[in-house]
């Protein structure tokens, strides 16, 4: 898939389902923690040679895990990455234990030590407390969506990918799940019945059970455990594994009529159901309480552990939802981005952007009434709770068109208790947050996109020289604690 330019994916901003970004990055080799890789055979056969220093890429200084680990409050960051293309992605998930999960696709991937995964393709790593590498995984002929990968309460990552070997044609999604140490536990192959190129992953996330949940994009039906689901146009469907890959349940968004659109978010909530958003065209829409109003927007759908509808809500066609989350309360934040003014239910109108990218965040309590809602120029590409706070990482958008990282950290009110990163960006910088995880003490990680110096502590990361003409050059990611 080529690299889009940035006015490019500004004009996909037209429903629930896909955070807005481009490109990715490239990570400098760090020789002092090359023997903490697992240097095992990988689950794609090729070997992790940690006998070979990494003299592909110039050293950025930025990642020594020793001296990240002095930093005050930040732990570590580093640079990941470079690349042409970044379909979407990076994610990260931040475990209690301290340890970070990065999952990313690009044209190139280093994750600063050598690795298979400079040929490109969907790469996977995992680090440890002070920003070692535990285990890198990388998967070539493969293509990745933000939010397609999550980690259990054992460890385990499970990942979503879907083929991108076949220009047209056979696009088929693998759901994988890796043990703690990534070995490859299981593996399943959701191949259509009619090959097509419209079948992708669109989000992945784990349940307290140690259960995984799948949301996939049909454009044929599929066999997910019990026989083929789907049904007319471009439906989604939402199924619920257990740790050993059997499948309990499926549930499908779609209707005779309905040619639903691409994108899709996924959230688990804590009794184990799931929160979905998308969008959809051409056709009322189904969401467990009779048909919709309207004929094309967007949709924010809670399923019960069963798979059963709760409650849902619609927006208007131009509103973006790039995110989902649930907390132990059952309370509910979607983030995102809109092109057209419209009310979330809080009772006041968020306004249209002018440049068409304005960003909003809404949280819902657990029977799907508004409690509160805010917007702002710019992108808003993920949220999590941390109790009934909320943290939203995405960009902010100045009046000449910059976009600076943005990282907000909400009341459960709605009111703001600040930006957990002062300071941290040159007048002229361009970046953007877009993988963002919250461990239970309030220690943060967050992983984004970049293309000037980013300061963290006294730490500063340089990005790559760029591939190609996309506006952001480089990865990066970084953890700090309260």
């Amino acid at each position: 898939m080529m690299a889009k330019s940035w006015a490019h994916w500004l004009l996909l901003v037209v429903g629930c389902g896909g955070r807005v970004e481009d490109v990715a990055a490239d990570a400098a080799p760090d020789a002092t923690v090359d023997a903490a890789i697992d240097t095992s055979t990988d689950v794609v056969g090729e070997t992790v040679d940690t006998s070979v220093p990494d003299t592909t890429v110039a050293d950025t200084a930025a990642v020594d895990a020793a001296a990240d680990a002095t930093l005050d409050p930040f732990v570590w960051a580093r640079v990941l990455g470079r690349g042409a293309t970044l379909v979407r992605g990076p994610d990260v998930v931040l475990e209690p234990s301290g340890r970070t999960t990065v999952a990313m696709v690009s044209d190139e991937l280093f994750f600063g030590v050598p690795d298979p995964c400079k040929a490109g393709g969907t790469g996977v790593a995992r680090f440890d407390p002070t920003g070692a590498p535990l285990f890198v995984r990388c998967y070539p002929k493969e293509l990745y969506e933000g939010g397609a990968v999550a980690v259990a309460p054992d460890g385990a990552v499970w990942l979503g990918t879907y083929d991108a070997r076949a220009a047209v044609g056979d696009l088929a999604v693998t759901l994988r799940r890796l043990d703690a140490k990534g070995e490859l536990a299981w593996e399943k192959t959701l191949r259509p019945k009619i090959p097509s190129n419209q079948t992708n992953v669109r989000g992945v996330v784990t349940t307290a059970a140690g259960d995984g949940l799948v949301a996939v994009e049909l454009g044929d039906p599929v066999d997910f455990g019990a026989g083929p689901v789907g049904g007319p146009g471009k439906p989604h469907v939402v199924a619920k594994y257990d740790a050993s890959g059997a499948l309990l349940w499926t549930r499908t968004i779609a209707n005779e009529d309905l040619r639903i659109g691409r994108g899709s978010a996924l959230g688990a909530t804590a009794g184990g159901g799931a929160v979905v958003a998308g969008y959809w065209s051409n056709g009322t829409i189904d969401l467990g309480a009779g048909s919709t109003s309207l004929t094309t927007g967007s949709y924010l759908l809670v399923l019960d552990p069963a798979g059963k509808p709760v409650w849902n809500r619609t927006f208007p066609y131009g509103v973006n939802c790039a995110w989902v989350a649930a907390n132990t309360k059952g309370e509910v934040v979607v983030a995102g981005v809109t092109g057209v003014p419209f009310d979330p239910g809080v009772g006041g109108e968020i306004p249209a952007a002018k440049d068409a990218v304005r960003a909003f965040v809404a949280v819902y309590d657990p029977i799907g009434k508004p409690l509160w809602a805010t917007s702002w120029p710019g992108f808003a590409n993920v949220a999590a709770f941390a109790g009934s706070t909320v943290w939203v990482g995405g960009a902010q958008r100045s009046s000449t068109g910059l976009d600076t990282p943005r990282l907000t950290h909400f009341a459960a009110d709605g009111t703001t208790l600040g930006e957990a990163w002062p300071g941290y960006v040159t007048p002229t910088a361009r970046a953007t947050v877009h993988g963002l995880s919250v461990d239970p003490i309030g220690g943060l990680a967050i992983v984004g996109l970049f293309d000037s110096p980013l300061t963290f502590g006294t730490k500063t990361l340089t990005p790559l020289p760029p591939t190609d003409a996309s506006p952001f050059t480089s990865t990066f990611a970084a953890r700090w604690v309260p």
